[in-house]
């Protein structure tokens, strides 16, 4: 996204991350390098985006870790901007373990073992519910579809769809509840 705007802040926890990006940038010089979470970020950088992307970070099994994800997500955008969010689909998830083992479901709530760590995967109406109680008019949800590798030594035969995450474009409405209570009626 570097060249499509005049000024970019990009955001990681990971030292090591940021370094790597920066590296790789290193020809676009209006770009400010934050070391941190997303929260304490959000402080730095709040209402200065025209575009938020967040891609699989919202993800902890910990209810008000991820609220204040989605907090600082729409802190950082502007009135009017857009957030572009990727989740892991729940919807995928049970698709997944109806293949490796049919007639198993997946524990009923919506925290999945990934790679031995919990992790929140999102049903497509909960993205939508979520969005709206921080500011957010979801415009678009779309399907980001992976190889089955990710998931399986190699595809199953007759798989159905190949897995995938959920893809939400939004857009900031406001942060009061009125607002928010609008963009629900409308």
């Amino acid at each position: 996204f570097g060249g499509a705007f005049e000024a970019v802040g990009v955001v990681d926890f990971s030292a090591a991350m940021v370094e790597r990006a920066r590296e790789r940038c290193s020809e676009l010089a209006t770009v400010r390098w934050v070391c941190g979470d997303i929260p304490r970020a959000a402080v730095a950088l709040a209402g200065a985006a025209d575009l938020t992307v967040c891609l699989n970070v919202i993800t902890s099994p910990s209810a008000a870790k991820r609220e204040a994800l989605w907090d600082a997500v729409a802190t950082v955008t502007k009135p009017g901007g857009r957030v572009l969010v990727n989740v892991p689909a729940l919807e995928s998830a049970e698709m997944i373990a109806a293949v490796e083992a049919p007639g198993e479901e997946i524990a009923n709530d919506d925290l999945v073992d990934a790679a031995g760590d919990r992790q929140k995967y999102y049903t497509k109406a909960e993205i939508v519910r979520v969005a709206l109680r921080h500011g957010l008019r979801v415009e678009e949800i779309a399907r980001v579809f992976y190889p089955w590798t990710e998931e399986l030594p190699k595809a199953p035969r007759g798989a159905p769809e190949s897995p995938w995450d959920w893809a939400c474009l939004a857009r900031r409405v406001s942060r009061d509840r009125s607002a928010t209570s609008e963009a629900i009626r409308s």
